[in-house]
């Protein structure tokens, strides 16, 4: 997840960390990004919901918030479910 302190957003920083986040996923020959976030912003970034490739995640409650950036085409990942890391699901708590 990207965030932003309050006082500080709205000056391009989330999305200069998002841009950098997927350079370094280029970089390093990554096949697909996933993020669970709010469409509105990832949208920008070419980030589409996930089912449009037909993934699905732990997280069935957050629909379209479940997004994919394949960085390859056609993407290297066949459909199917991606499982976070635990730790990940302990941040809701």
């Amino acid at each position: 997840p990207v965030a932003v302190e309050p006082a500080s957003q709205h000056k391009g920083i989330g999305s200069a960390l998002v841009r950098e986040a997927i350079r370094q996923c280029q970089q390093a020959r990554a096949g697909v990004i996933f993020v669970l976030g709010d469409p509105s912003f990832y949208a920008r970034f070419g980030f589409k919901p996930a089912a449009t490739w037909g993934w699905d995640s732990d997280y069935e409650h957050a629909g379209d918030a479940f997004q994919a950036l394949p960085l390859t085409q056609p993407p290297r990942l066949p459909p199917g479910r991606v499982c976070y890391a635990p730790p990940f699901a302990q941040m809701d708590a």
